[in-house]
């Protein structure tokens, strides 16, 4: 009993002086906010100033005081939840710029306890020709220092000669924990790499995982005529690299009873490694 009243006590006063979600460290934060203001990407800085700004004129009293709620704007799905040089980072979809559904960006927060949530600036923007139309569901792990993220990239233009292109691909981008850089490469995986028959329109929500000197990525998709062969939702489409910027099928694609790849942690990578 004395160490379950230590620790509600314990939480009780840390939520009480200002360190919970609702109460973010604002000093600390802006602090941070003036090493990013040399950002390399308009869209991306313009992001971090518009979050910055509602995250200092936001009561704390708005905010749920254990939830992480987006520092403005609108939030969508949770992404690259991992952890990196001890503490936890969590992404998730983002449109800063209003209250509605846009083009995804990547937000981004830390804790060390799931309880205290920090704010950090915007990860990514859709600021590059391959993610013009939004940087989507993805993961990511610590990788020899670097902080590795992997997102799905959306190209939707319209084309000189009119034709409308449409396709989801696969992109990486490193970072140390604040800021992020895309790999000039982008994509390193885009629909042609998929089993014949799939779709390049529904190509997403990117698994990655290393295992050994290897990287691995699995990924969802379904027919290219949107339907599911008998007994199958979706397509996976499974990767494999030794560097993370040339990826190989590893044989293991095929159509599975899901939609969206689960979590291929478990993947015996002995059989996949002699492939590559």
């Amino acid at each position: 009993m004395h160490k379950v009243t230590g620790y509600l006590t314990g939480y009780l006063t840390s939520y009480l002086t200002g360190y919970s979600t609702g109460y973010l460290q604002i000093e600390k934060y802006r602090e941070r906010m003036k090493k990013m203001e040399q950002a390399e990407s308009s869209q991306l800085n313009l992001a971090r100033k518009i979050e910055k700004k509602g995250i200092l004129e936001t009561p704390a009293a708005a905010r749920p005081a254990y939830h992480l709620s987006s520092p403005v704007g609108w939030m969508n799905d949770p992404n690259g939840f991992s952890v990196y040089k001890g503490e936890y980072h969590l992404f998730f979809q983002y449109h800063p710029f209003s209250k509605t559904w846009g083009p995804m960006h990547w937000g981004h927060s830390r804790s060390r306890d799931f309880i205290r949530w920090e704010y950090l600036p915007a990860a990514m923007a859709p600021d590059e020709s391959y993610d013009e139309g939004g940087c989507y569901s993805g993961s990511a792990i610590e990788d020899e220092g670097e902080h590795v993220l992997f997102y799905t990239g959306v190209m939707n233009r319209y084309l000189e000669d009119g034709t409308h292109e449409y396709c989801q691909v696969q992109c990486m981008a490193k970072g140390d924990g604040l800021n992020y850089a895309k790999y000039k490469g982008n994509p390193v995986i885009a629909g042609d790499s998929l089993p014949e028959g799939s779709s390049t329109e529904n190509f997403r929500d990117p698994k990655l995982w290393k295992e050994g000197e290897y990287y691995y990525l699995a990924a969802g998709s379904c027919n290219a005529n949107g339907t599911a062969k008998p007994g199958a939702v979706g397509v996976s489409g499974c990767f494999g690299s030794k560097r993370g910027k040339i990826w190989k099928d590893v044989g293991m694609s095929g159509f599975f009873p899901f939609r969206r790849p689960p979590d291929f942690n478990g993947f015996s990578a002995g059989y996949a490694g002699r492939r590559l």
